[in-house]
Parts: structure tokens; sequence; C-alpha cells
């Protein structure tokens, strides 16, 4: 296989240069030719060699990592990525082979989207910070920090919201298609079932598109939440710092430099690790409803003993361990 570009067009990446193995020529004819192409030849630096074509070994002077799209991490952002690559995550695969190989450095890391910058996140959030400001003011209520926060991601918390219910009835759906194999399987002529083989097939087939699909929903919620507790996290440490700067002389001795700097790391942190995981306060009433919805309607009302028994016993081994607890505690 020939290519019109010699191996004076060697690719180079910018950053630390090492000498590496030699790379075959199909394979760099297919890295010229794929989605990477753009990227490559943007990205070349001609070296005179002596009179050899891209038919021989090419060797090239800095490891080349490429995501899963084709382009450097270090110039690449999520949204520059294919609908299906930021879909299943493929995009992080290249950044995931490069930690496989060697440590990671700044280099190789994407760029951030714009959105997730600090300074936009700390706009944002003042924007309507402001608002909430001027509409306290004017209605004669005290202003609520967390409707600012809430309206600075509501897009990505109603987003997740909705991707949070997709997972926990997606999850349901596995129990009803073994039901469905099972009565299917248990058939017989004097017992005979809904379920037709073809019927079963397609319940088996949709075991593993249930799986897949609550991955996703799952997966994307809680991407879509962290980024979400990241920007709040850098609105927050954005607010304290501007509130350190106006502080008085008087204020400064009642508030310590430690505290100030406890408020925007560890207290801001818990921003971010809180905001992952809050639709659990509802998901998790979804997800025991649902159970003991399917109890009841597979083994009747009997088994709300069961759940009652469940219920009792939660506050009974809280008070059984704090005996416990106070005991280890001496």
């Amino acid at each position: 296989m020939r290519c019109d570009i010699q191996v004076n067009d060697v690719v180079v990446a910018i950053g630390d240069v090492s000498l590496v193995a030699s790379t075959q020529v199909q394979s760099a004819n297919d890295l010229l030719k794929g989605p990477a192409g753009s990227e490559i030849l943007l990205r070349i630096s001609r070296i005179q060699q002596d009179g050899s074509t891209l038919e021989r070994d090419v060797r090239v002077i800095r490891e080349l990592e490429f995501t899963g799209d084709g382009g450097h991490t270090g110039s690449m952002k999520e949204s520059d990525m294919s609908f299906m690559s930021r879909i299943w995550f493929w995009w992080v695969n290249g950044l995931v082979a490069i930690g496989y190989r060697r440590a990671i450095h700044e280099e190789d890391l994407y760029a951030l989207e714009e959105s997730d910058k600090a300074y936009s996140a700390n706009l944002r959030f003042e924007a309507f910070w402001k608002a909430e400001v001027e509409t306290s003011k004017r209605v004669g209520r005290p202003a609520k920090l967390i409707r600012a926060l809430y309206l600075s991601i509501k897009k990505e918390f109603l987003l997740a919201a909705l991707l949070r219910l997709l997972t926990d009835i997606v999850a349901f759906t596995p129990p009803l298609f073994i039901l469905g194999i099972l009565q299917y399987l248990n058939s017989s002529p004097a017992n005979p079932s809904n379920f037709t083989a073809t019927d079963a097939h397609l319940l088996a087939a949709g075991l593993f598109v249930a799986g897949v699909f609550k991955a996703v929903f799952e997966n994307w919620h809680y991407h879509l939440m962290f980024r979400a507790g990241m920007n709040l996290r850098s609105a927050m440490i954005s607010l304290v710092y501007q509130k350190a700067l106006r502080m008085t002389p008087k204020a400064r001795q009642i508030s310590t430099t430690g505290e100030i700097v406890n408020l925007m790391q560890i207290d801001t942190q818990k921003i971010l690790d809180n905001a992952q995981f809050i639709h659990i306060l509802w998901a998790g009433i979804v997800q025991i409803g649902g159970a003991v919805g399917l109890l009841i309607w597979q083994l009747g009302w009997p088994a709300v003993i069961g759940v009652l028994m469940l219920m009792f016993l939660i506050p009974a081994n809280a008070v059984i361990m704090w005996p416990l607890t106070l005991y280890h505690c001496w």
C-alpha cells in the first residue's frame, strides 16, 4: 500500500521528545486516512530523511496518543467527539490507553469545555445570585443561596433527574423478563403459557438491552451531576474568596485564615460529593416502592408483612448498635 505523503512529513506530537519503536506502514496509512488525518496534518513537522518513502517503517519522534475519535487528548474537548462516542464514553479510551503505558501528564488531559471553566461557572452563578439578591430586596425576604445554586445548574439537574428515573424504571424490567421466560419454560400442554418460543428469545435479548440502557442512563446521570457539582464547587470557592477580600479588619479577627481555607477546600468539596448523590433521596423511595409493588403483585398482600418486618428492623438495628458503638468508643 502506497501513500502520497512522504516520510519527511512525519507526525510529531507537541511535547517531550522521546524515540519509540517504528510503526508499520499499514497502520500509518490507516492513521493518516482515518478521522485523525486532519488533526495529524496540523501537527506534522517536516524532518528531512534520506529519500525514504512511507512504504518503509516510519520512525515516530514521540509516541502518538489519540482519542477514540482521532484527536490528541491535549487539544480535544468532549463536545468535539461524535454523538456515539459521547454516549458510550468511547472518547475516554485514549486517555486510559496513555495511563496504561505511562504516567499521565497535564498535556495529556482533554481540554475543558468553556462552560466547565472556573470563570464561566463563576459568572453564571453570580448572575443568578445577583438576581436572587435583587428579588429578595424587592419582596422583602432573605436571599437564598440554595436557589441561586439550583438555577445555575437547573438544566443539568433536571436532565440528570430524568436519567435517574429512567434508570430506576429500566431496573425493574429484568425481573419481568425473567418471569416471562420462566412461565414459558414451565409451560406444558396441560398448563400452556401465553409466551411463545419467539417471545422467550426476545425476552432473553431484552435482558441484555435493559442492562445496556441502565448502564448508559446511570453513568450519564452521574456524569452530569459530577460536572454540575464541580461547577458549583468552583463558584462557591470564588464566592468565599471574594468575600474574604472584602472582610474588614474586625471581621478578620473573628474568622481566621484557617477557617476561610476550610470553607474553600473542605466545605466546598462536600457540595461536589453530595451533588452526585442528591437524586438518591427520591430515587430510593421509587426503588423501594417499585420493589414492594412487584412483591405484592407476585405474592399478594402477605408480602406486606415482610415489608413491615423490614421497616421494624431498621430502627431496632439502630437501637441495638448504638450501645455497641459507645462501648467501642470507650
